[in-house]
């Protein structure tokens, strides 16, 4: 029969090596982040005048790391392509895009410090600015206007009537309608005769 001798530095060996088996099967498969940070997107939109604005607001409030966030943008004023953009904790930074009227324009954000990770998409095509209305004034040559011809009015002459008289509205009465003024007239006559007969035969 053959014995196995057991030396000191065999007995050390095997309990290493049982010791570091144990720490493997123990040990999670990932690290865990300790001291994660808290990304957060704030974004608001909207015309201002006749310019549309995208105001996004990166944020990294109660974190205990860098948050870290990368940008992509095209068709506005600023443009950005896989732009990143650290923030510390509890600190928060502002970025415009201004877009140009009737031309599309798109903001990508991401960051996968958030809780859930941030995805944001924003596309738009400005209308911002009011459609002007022309109206347009046609002016015609006086050559071209026909003459407007009115007809002439006949206006009577005013009647005049004397202040204090009235107006006759019949022929004055001359007596032959009156059959006593005309036996009257007849008679006055006839002594007017005899008389001028008697002043010629005296004379």
């Amino acid at each position: 029969m053959t014995s196995v001798r057991i030396t000191p530095i065999r007995f050390f060996f095997a309990a290493g090596a049982t010791l570091l088996t144990t720490l493997s099967v123990g040990a999670p498969a990932f690290a865990t982040n300790e001291f994660p940070p808290n990304a957060v997107l704030t974004a608001t939109s909207g015309c201002e005048g006749d310019v549309f604005h995208l105001h996004a607001t990166l944020s990294n409030p109660g974190g205990l790391d860098t948050a870290h966030f990368v940008l992509n943008s095209a068709g506005g004023k600023y443009l950005y392509e896989g732009f990143g953009v650290n923030i510390d904790a509890n600190i928060s930074e502002t970025y415009d895009w201004e877009f140009f009227e009737s031309v599309p324009g798109t903001v990508h954000i991401t960051s996968s410090d958030g809780n859930p990770a941030i995805d944001f998409n924003f596309a738009i095509t400005p209308d911002c600015v009011p459609e002007v209305t022309t109206t347009v004034v046609t002016t015609i040559p006086e050559s071209t206007i026909p003459a407007t011809t009115i007809p002439a009015t006949t206006i009577p002459a005013p009647t005049t009537t004397a202040v204090g008289q009235f107006a006759p509205t019949a022929l004055p009465a001359t007596g032959s309608s009156s059959p006593s003024t005309g036996v009257l007239a007849f008679g006055l006559l006839g002594v007017g005769i005899l008389l001028l007969r008697f002043t010629r035969r005296v004379s």
